[in-house]
């Protein structure tokens, strides 16, 4: 519904180019009833059935804003949204009072993926959000401007719902530890809660900004799997035949990278701590070819040089690489410019 933070929403999304935004507002529930005349009224049906139906398996995320049961969606069509999520779809709920009231989400079937159960109680005070550990290394978070002091240049908050946390990762917390932002897996899918609808303070505020649009793009781009947000990742890249290596945790990890030569052979390396949940390491590349990097349940491969080195040692055209192929299966091999009867082929445009 209507809310205070809805034109931050949009201008968000709309300015990001990978993002293909469909926004609907719901303002006038179904069971509304007052003395306007039908045909004076320009509101389109929600169109649920589509939406939830027809088309869910299409999007690769689901935003509820300030949203709760108000008969817009049955409770098949909120069923849908979970097996879509643990298919590998992606659900935000972004939350206000109406999360701790006797209509909120918890109390429907989405109750199975959501990362915190309400306690019923509306915190309404003046808080600064502040890091969890885990936030400190997440990499929606981490990389937030002003990490370095968050506490005396972000802007207060006015309200949240105090929840307990049932499953995920909590990213920021309220006063006493509440937790705030909550990031969770599910199945194939994603599924995060903002739990206060304060958010919008950020831009708004004239003593303390925040970083608003930053975090609320970061959160998106990880709901919708982008690979450098992944809280669990071992990258690599070249250059000048170095092979710089990066690993994202959101725990210490002391154990080394093990590294897979083109020819064969085996070694380690030892990454040192870069901060913000990183860990760094590089070595020189010795050999051309693929190179295996492995790391726990993470591993990848680079490669060094030409990606088609072999075909690139002799490009002149020749038939002996398939002559011994061709007389064993009783083939033949013709050239076009000393064959009459194979001519080249036209070119059509």
């Amino acid at each position: 519904e209507p809310n205070m933070g809805l034109r931050s929403w949009r201008n968000l999304l709309n300015s990001d180019p990978s993002v293909d935004l469909m926004h609907f507002t719901i303002l006038r529930p179904p069971k509304k009833q007052d003395l306007t005349p039908v045909g004076e009224l320009s509101l389109i049906p929600f169109p649920t059935r589509e939406l939830f139906q027809l088309n869910l398996k299409e999007f690769d995320l689901i935003i509820f804003d300030q949203y709760h049961l108000r008969g817009i969606l049955p409770t098949n069509y909120l069923k849908n949204i979970v097996e879509y999520v643990v298919k590998g779809g992606a659900l935000l709920d972004a939350t206000g009072p109406q999360y701790a009231g006797n209509f909120s989400l918890a109390y429907t079937p989405l109750q199975n993926i959501l990362p915190t159960e309400p306690t019923g109680e509306i915190l309404n005070q003046k808080f600064i959000p502040e890091y969890t550990e885990e936030g400190l290394r997440h990499p929606v978070t981490a990389e937030l401007n002003n990490i370095e002091d968050y506490g005396e240049k972000w802007g207060p908050w006015y309200r949240m719902v105090e929840s307990v946390a049932l499953n995920g990762n909590v990213l920021l917390q309220g006063p006493d530890d509440r937790p705030l932002l909550v990031l969770n897996r599910i199945g194939k899918g994603r599924v995060a809660q903002i739990l206060s609808d304060q958010s919008w303070v950020w831009t708004k505020s004239e003593n303390g900004k925040g970083p608003q649009a930053a975090m609320l793009r970061r959160l998106i781009h990880w709901l919708m799997k982008e690979p450098e947000l992944e809280e669990d990742d071992l990258i690599a890249t070249i250059s000048n035949n170095i092979i710089h290596i990066t690993r994202n945790s959101l725990t210490m990890n002391e154990d080394p990278v093990e590294i897979l030569s083109p020819s064969g052979l085996i070694s380690k390396i030892n990454l040192e701590d870069a901060g913000r949940g990183k860990e760094t390491g590089k070595f020189t590349a010795v050999e051309e070819g693929i190179w295996s990097l492995s790391s726990g349940k993470n591993s990848i491969n680079i490669m060094v040089g030409l990606e088609n080195y072999e075909e690139y040692i002799d490009v002149r055209a020749t038939d002996l690489i398939v002559q011994n192929i061709a007389e064993e299966t009783n083939g033949n091999i013709f050239w076009i410019e000393k064959s009459g009867n194979i001519k080249s082929p036209d070119i059509v445009f």
